[in-house]
């Protein structure tokens, strides 16, 4: 039975009680089970240089340690989903004419003889760009850029797990990079490349089944490179020039949004559900903003200007990385944390909790 979206009209994400027990404990109403209630037990981030840290801190704010160095190109993608068999798999998606992207099973993935990685034809590696790869109903995808120039394959996707995987070859018209991949439901799924957003509501290793939905300017200075889903109707993307989107029919149509981050890039954003129920963005020179709804934004102090690159989230924790191992949290939104214990360039980041923040 699928998960239920909403108790007495109330968003279920924002449901903190039921019959007076406390979320956590609301596992199920009439059969249907509670999503995302529960809360990470390590969060992985992909750094540049090829490393992987980890910490299995369930709040993300101590005890990070480097769990693997690839000793090559930068890591612009990390994501939880599922192999084949349906168990937990975690993914990475690396800037490295080989070996594109790489797969460990959760829980072994401490050391590095335990990932398996995979070359890709066309050599489809990652851009900046917060969520380059998401699992979803049996599918990983991937956004890339095909380096070799040889072929205009803006994705890359598997459809057993991850084991194997294959370029797609859509037809977007002009070669160009394709940033933000992520998922809806069911088999629909989306990207952008530039300031255009795709979309599948099939098989989307197929590449007949990828169609434009929405061409969001006129300028090839504001590309996309996040975008997340709040579960309940409602999507935001962010890119170049200080672009906020919003949407309410799967990119059909979009309106623009003003907000405090001037002209400078918006890296990444979340939707944050449960009682902190906000959306976050983040960008260069340490900004980052969170709304109610994704319309109007709020600018929040947090304790450095480097780059911010990555956010993610359990619904209880918000973390954000960024350059020179700046790694902040926060579980409100509004007050943010230093993170001490990491080094490098932070680009990317999640935690093992299946779904949240990016759709």
């Amino acid at each position: 039975m699928a998960d239920y979206a909403k108790v007495s009209g109330i968003n279920a994400a924002n449901v903190t009680k039921c019959n007076s027990a406390e979320r956590p404990a609301v596992a199920k109403i009439s059969g249907a089970s509670s999503p995302n209630i529960a809360q990470a037990s390590k969060w992985i981030v992909g750094a540049n240089s090829g490393k992987v840290w980890k910490t299995t801190a369930t709040n993300a704010s101590y005890s990070w340690s480097e769990i693997a160095d690839w000793g090559h190109e930068a890591i612009h993608g990390v994501a939880i989903g599922e192999d084949a068999a349906g168990d937990k798999r975690w993914f990475i998606h690396k800037q490295q004419a080989i070996e594109d992207v790489a797969y460990c099973a959760d829980g072994s993935e401490d050391d590095i003889g335990n990932w398996t990685a995979i070359n890709v034809d066309h050599q489809l590696t990652p851009v900046n760009g917060n969520t380059s790869i998401c699992w979803g109903n049996g599918y990983w995808v991937a956004a890339a850029d095909p380096t070799d120039n040889t072929a205009e394959i803006p994705i890359l996707a598997s459809s057993d797990g991850g084991n194997t995987w294959a370029g797609v070859a859509v037809d977007v018209g002009a070669e160009d990079k394709c940033r933000a991949m992520c998922y809806k439901s069911g088999t629909t799924f989306f990207f952008s490349i530039q300031d255009k957003i795709w979309k599948a509501t099939a098989n989307p290793t197929v590449a007949g089944n990828w169609s434009q939905v929405i061409e969001l300017s006129d300028s090839s200075a504001h590309d996309i490179y996040s975008m997340a889903y709040d579960g309940d109707g409602r999507w935001v993307c962010v890119g170049s020039n200080a672009t906020i989107y919003t949407s309410d029919d799967d990119w059909s149509s979009a309106t623009s949004r003003s907000n405090p981050f001037g002209s400078t890039t918006i890296s990444a954003v979340a939707y944050v559900a449960g009682t902190i129920n906000k959306w976050v963005a983040a960008g260069h020179s340490g900004k980052l903003a969170t709304s109610p709804d994704g319309e109007t934004w709020t600018l929040r102090d947090i304790p450095h200007s480097n780059n911010i690159r990555g956010v993610a989230t359990d619904n209880i924790t918000i973390a954000a990385c960024g350059g020179n191992g700046k790694l902040v949290t926060s579980i409100d939104g509004i007050s943010w944390a230093l993170v001490p214990g990491l080094s490098g360039s932070l680009n990317t980041i999640a935690c093992d909790i299946i779904g949240v923040g990016m759709r």
